[in-house]
């Protein structure tokens, strides 16, 4: 059955229109129709070709019933894939990109003088910013990725605002007379995430759902502590410093549920943000929403 579907499949998508020596099991072989129409159905598959150069009135008709215990699979994918453009993949090994994350983030075990609010801490992150993706398996995909993510551990309450110099952070007064808008630490890295998916074979909305989970491979590049007020004279004041003392290296924790177009998550860091030995310790833990994953 599946030789005589393909086969005729195939030859309804040539170019040219003529009949000629068939082959034992091909049904027709047509080059240039003016319409080709396969449509599927609870009976079996239908072809139909209208239509050639030689012949405008040309109409064929073949019909593959389906037998009581035939097995449809069908599949659809809204993702972007490289590989369809630069011809690289044969079905089961792939480049993507896809993974803009928005969350929210808590600094677990922060002291109490950071007064982190985590309604305005967060995390923008590209989570493939390109990634290789393997399928071992019909619903099961392996993808490992490069991608990037920014994090914001902000105080608009604090008391104290926090410091950093000599690869430390620590907490300082406000200057005399002023009022404290903010203080946060920010860092920048880049991530090569491991991430296991596996369909549950349920479609909502169009979209395939899915369970996600790996680890994350973090290299901080970039790290500041910023700071606003308004001076005594009603002007506003910020400050941006260096020498942070973040930990260059780190793994995180991921897991997601949801459809490709849309998904939830949540991350957590067991190692400590920072290494200074009079900085904060605390650890991230980060829930957010993810696109196109």
């Amino acid at each position: 059955m599946k030789k005589i579907i393909l086969a005729a499949a195939v030859s309804f998508c040539a170019v040219n229109t003529y009949a000629s020596a068939l082959e034992p099991d091909t049904i027709l072989k047509v080059n240039g129709a003016h319409t080709v129409v396969i449509a599927e159905s609870s009976e079996g598959v239908t072809y139909s070709v209208q239509g050639s150069e030689s012949d405008s009135t040309m109409l064929f008709n073949y019909t593959q019933k389906y037998t009581p215990d035939s097995q449809v699979h069908t599949r659809q994918s809204r993702e972007f894939h490289f590989g369809d453009y630069a011809g690289f993949g044969d079905g089961r090994w792939d480049l993507v990109s896809g993974g803009l994350g928005f969350g929210m983030v808590s600094a677990a075990g922060a002291p109490d003088e950071m007064m982190l609010e985590m309604g305005k801490s967060f995390e923008i992150s590209i989570l493939n910013a390109l990634a290789l993706k393997y399928r071992p398996a019909t619903q099961t995909e392996i993808t490992f990725g490069l991608g990037f993510i920014w994090r914001n551990y902000r105080s608009t309450t604090a008391p104290l605002r926090m410091v950093s110099g000599d690869m430390n952070v620590c907490f300082g007064p406000w200057p005399a007379g002023s009022i404290g808008r903010h203080t946060a630490i920010k860092t920048f890295a880049m991530q090569f995430p491991l991430m296991l998916s596996q369909n549950l074979g349920v479609n909502v909305l169009g979209s395939r759902l899915k369970v996600s989970a790996g680890a994350i491979l973090n290299v901080s590049t970039y790290a500041s502590v910023k700071s606003g007020w308004t001076d005594i004279s009603g002007e506003k004041v910020r400050e941006c410093l260096h020498g942070v003392g973040q930990r260059k290296v780190s793994v995180d924790f991921m897991a997601l549920f949801g459809t490709y177009m849309l998904s939830a998550y949540v991350r957590y860091s067991p190692q400590t943000v920072l290494t200074g030995d009079v900085s904060p310790r605390f650890r991230t833990l980060s829930a957010g929403i993810m696109l196109a994953f």
